[in-house]
């Protein structure tokens, strides 16, 4: 049975921003990618923990409008493989591994033929967030056995450290255990390549990048919004950061600018920039 969308309401503003915003990178000639950022997935009737927490049912709002804009959506593995032919890409990124990933992103992303990358916490898999304050349901972490099978239908799973730990502010001796060892960790209990790894945080600094790339992962991600191009530095990955607090409209915006401020203010001075910028190409 073919699955009913919702009508999806955005201002005309907005839509129109998407249409025509991002459609050619002046870089490399192609449509730049967006890396978006999600924690928590709440169903109907749970609570938010943070402002990070999105609730289900605006997940798949935002899901078919990237759909209904023409979007493919691809792991973070994948971003740094070669021409894509002149499509635009979405990246969605899941960080820490919550539970409630499972029936508000899981599920409707796999009913739509979608996929993701999640970075899990390896010491505390199928266990609970300690970084996390409120709901203890909502801070349920995806177990080893729920890994597996997001593995099997073709989901990325990465790394988040062993304990979400900030990363600039451990001993330099924890440094390669948290990055290395948790990739070690991860493989030898998912039986699966983990290649890729999410700051937690999104904080990081020379010696930490350089204990990312000494672990052999291919890419990692930051908390820095902005559109991801090929000739940038896939060892600090931009990534849009997606709240409970964003509207269609607003998730739009985010979307259409890789950006995450995009109040109207924000927009305007978007605007100012790019006509200067066609103003000195002509």
């Amino acid at each position: 049975m073919r699955r009913a969308r919702a009508r999806l309401m955005i201002d005309p503003i907005s839509r129109l921003l998407l249409k025509t915003r991002g459609l050619q990178d002046d870089r490399d000639g192609e449509p730049p990618t967006v890396a978006l950022m999600y924690h928590g997935v709440v169903a109907r009737g749970g609570r938010p923990n943070t402002r990070f927490d999105v609730r289900a049912e605006a997940f798949s709002g935002q899901l078919d409008l990237l759909i209904r804009a023409g979007f493919e959506t691809a792991r973070v593995s994948d971003l740094f493989r070669g021409e894509r032919g002149g499509r635009r890409r979405v990246a969605i990124t899941f960080d820490d591994g919550f539970r409630n990933n499972i029936e508000g992103a899981v599920r409707p992303l796999l009913e739509r033929r979608m996929t993701a990358s999640w970075y899990v916490v390896s010491d505390f898999v199928g266990g609970i967030a300690p970084w996390v304050d409120g709901d203890r349901r909502e801070r349920e972490l995806l177990t080893e056995s729920e890994l597996r099978a997001m593995i099997g239908a073709d989901f990325e799973i990465g790394s988040h450290t062993r304990r979400h730990l900030d990363l600039t502010k451990v001993a330099p001796e924890e440094i390669e255990s948290e990055i290395a060892g948790s990739k070690l960790d991860l493989e030898d209990r998912l039986s699966a390549s983990i290649r890729t790894f999410a700051y937690p945080y999104g904080r990081f600094n020379g010696g930490v990048r350089e204990a990312v790339v000494a672990a052999g992962y291919a890419a990692a991600c930051a908390t820095r919004s902005g559109f991801v191009r090929a000739a940038d530095d896939r060892y600090a990955m931009r990534r849009v950061t997606i709240t409970g607090a964003d509207t269609l409209s607003s998730f739009a915006r985010k979307l259409a600018l890789a950006d995450n401020d995009v109040a109207w203010g924000d927009v305007a001075r978007h605007g100012v920039r790019h006509l200067h910028a066609l103003l000195r190409a002509g």
